[in-house]
This record gives structure tokens, C-alpha cells and sequence, in this order.
């Protein structure tokens, strides 16, 4: 299953990420301190990819924004043909009213060129 992980997560975010995406649609893990660059244990969430998870994981980067950009400041993304590490990942959205819409295709856009084509 096609899979992604966003690390450190506070507490706050834990439980925005569990208004956006519900029981289901995220489970947490804490990473020990050994398994760490920081040395300090580390929340991470595990988001499966469906449509239903991707609008639940914009609504989270949108919250109380209109405009702007979104920082994921480290994220995993695991697919069949294998694991894509990224940090600071940077999504733009401009217009007010279609905030929503141009997260989903700037996540969209920014997966496709990350995850390696078949081949």
C-alpha cells in the first residue's frame, strides 16, 4: 500500500491530523530515542494514500490558512517500487477561494515528479 509518513508531530497536530483524517485514515507511532538523529523519541504519523486521505491530509496543511504555503518538514513516501525521502517539501497555493483545489493538485503535482516512473 502506498503510504505516507510525516515526522515529528506534536501533539497539536496529532490531534488536527485526527480531525482531518479521522481514526482511520491515520495511526501514530513514537519513533525511541536510539532509532533518532535528535536522540529524543519522535512522533510520526502514517497516512495511507486513497482520495479520502489526500483531502484529509490538505484540509490539516490548509488549516487556518487562506493563502500561502505549506511546509512538510520531513516526509516519507512509500510506494511498491520503493521509498521516497524528502524534507521541507513546499506547497503553494494562491487564490482564497480555491485554496483547497490548488493544495490537492500541488501535492499531486509534487508526487508525480517524486515517486519514479515505471518503467
Amino acid at each position: 500500500m502506498n503510504q505516507i509518513t510525516l515526522y515529528a508531530i506534536s501533539a497539536d497536530e496529532k490531534v488536527e491530523l485526527l480531525e482531518a483524517l479521522g481514526h482511520d485514515g491515520v495511526r501514530f507511532e513514537t519513533l525511541p530515542a536510539e532509532k533518532t538523529r535528535s536522540g529524543e523519541p519522535v512522533t510520526i504519523a502514517l497516512i495511507g494514500l486513497s482520495a479520502i486521505a489526500v483531502t484529509g491530509l490538505v484540509a490539516y496543511l490548509l488549516k487556518g490558512r487562506k493563502s500561502g504555503r505549506a511546509t512538510i518538514g520531513h516526509m516519507v513516501i512509500a510506494t511498491p517500487k520503493g521509498t521516497i525521502e524528502l524534507r521541507n517539501v513546499q506547497l503553494e497555493f494562491e487564490e482564497e477561494k480555491e485554496a483547497s483545489a490548488q493544495m490537492i493538485n500541488a501535492l499531486q503535482k509534487w508526487m508525480t515528479g517524486a515517486i519514479p516512473k515505471s518503467g
